[in-house]
């Protein structure tokens, strides 16, 4: 037979145990008084200042004299008078115990149920998410207790999945855009040749070097998906990283390329170690200098520093270019660009930190990737300062 589902809660569990404690607890203290009782009862000292022969006795108006009785006569009337009063205790009891442990059964419902309720509520918030919602908070007040820390741990995880579920809807709109535009440029080219019947051989030669040229461009958008989603899945593994250390290789394998537009890298660095996944912080670097490379104009020079401020630890990358459009950083570009900045403000928000751009009087950009310390609150904001400045 299958107990009903209210015996298997913790609720009736919790009532249950508290029931048995209070009544093992009154259960050990009535039975040691009914011994205390039980041996007064047998001291025949009592008993005899309680039935002294000769004595007067009222009770309820009615007078009795207690006759001079023999010993044997004597202990029969005390063992009377004795079993007589431990029968009445022992039943008096017997009921009280009875009744406690209903008492204290009920009392135990109701106070698990109260205890509880903070379970109950978390219980219902988590039914109630749904993945493109997780807007529900449980919002828990009262004592600094342990049900009031689980629900605020409860909320600070919803906190963390509803923001990484933001930053992962944003990803997926900017590569969108950005996998859409060599799409377009292919499917374009292939209708204008297609629709041209005097089309020569030259012409779909020319169509075929387009479209190979955006199936490439495409490709390395795939490529550069396919690693920032490896580098996602190993983010676990975080270390002390100088990112002084990190900016002089980052910038010693990027120079090839920076001199083939004859273009120079200058680094200025301090020791500034943070928290974080080397390789995430390698490829935050390299897409921000990539992007810097292409915006620049030959000859002129890119400049790499790092530092530390306000608690949080900082690494720009300022260029000379004509400056960057904010759709480029809110992800709303249909550029290669904006896939590159946009992967870099993946991983840099994955670390807790934010990428910013800011304008230079002289001209050009400065993207400032900043990184949080332990000791910065979670959700915190970055200074809003130009560390060049």
């Amino acid at each position: 037979m299958r107990l009903p589902s209210v015996f298997h809660s913790i609720r009736f569990r919790l009532s249950a145990l508290s029931s048995v404690v209070v009544f093992s607890l009154g259960s050990a203290a009535v039975i040691t008084i009914f011994f205390a009782i039980r041996h007064g009862l047998r001291n025949e000292r009592v008993m005899g200042l309680v039935l002294r022969p000769g004595e007067t006795v009222i009770r309820g108006g009615v007078r009795f004299i207690i006759p001079q009785l023999e010993m044997r006569q004597f202990q029969t009337v005390e063992t009377v008078l004795r079993e007589g009063i431990l029968e009445d205790i022992t039943g008096h009891i017997l009921w009280g115990l009875f009744w406690m442990f209903l008492l204290s059964l009920v009392m135990g419902w109701f106070l698990a149920g109260r205890s509880l309720r903070p379970i109950n509520r978390i219980r219902e918030v988590a039914e109630n998410i749904k993945a493109q919602d997780l807007t529900r908070r449980i919002n828990l007040s009262g004592p600094d207790d342990e049900l009031t820390r689980l629900a605020g741990t409860f909320d600070a995880m919803l906190d963390r999945l509803s923001g990484s579920f933001r930053l992962q809807q944003q990803f997926l709109a900017s590569t969108s855009h950005d996998l859409r535009n060599p799409l377009a440029v292919i499917r374009s080219n292939l209708d204008v040749s297609l629709a041209d019947s005097d089309a020569t051989v030259d012409d779909w030669r020319e169509t075929g070097e387009v479209a190979s040229r955006a199936a490439r461009r495409m490709s390395e958008m795939i490529d550069r998906l396919l690693e920032a989603a490896r580098l996602e899945v190993g983010f676990a593994k975080i270390a002390e990283v100088d990112l002084a250390d990190l900016l002089v290789s980052t910038a010693q394998a990027t120079e090839p390329i920076a001199e083939e537009r004859d273009m120079s890298v200058v680094v200025d660095t301090c020791p500034t170690p943070v928290s974080g996944d080397g390789l995430a912080l390698v490829r935050i670097l390299e897409n921000l200098l990539d992007n810097a490379i292409a915006a620049s104009p030959p000859g002129s020079l890119l400049e790499l520093s790092c530092g530390e401020g306000d608690g949080w630890a900082y690494m720009t990358v300022a260029d000379r270019g004509p400056g960057l459009d904010p759709a480029l950083l809110s992800g709303e570009s249909s550029s290669g660009g904006g896939l590159g900045l946009a992967i870099a403000r993946h991983l840099t928000e994955l670390h807790g930190g934010a990428l910013v751009a800011l304008s230079r009087r002289e001209g050009g950009t400065v993207m400032v990737v900043w990184i949080p310390s332990p000791e910065v609150p979670a959700g915190g904001a970055p200074p809003d300062v130009n560390p060049l400045d």
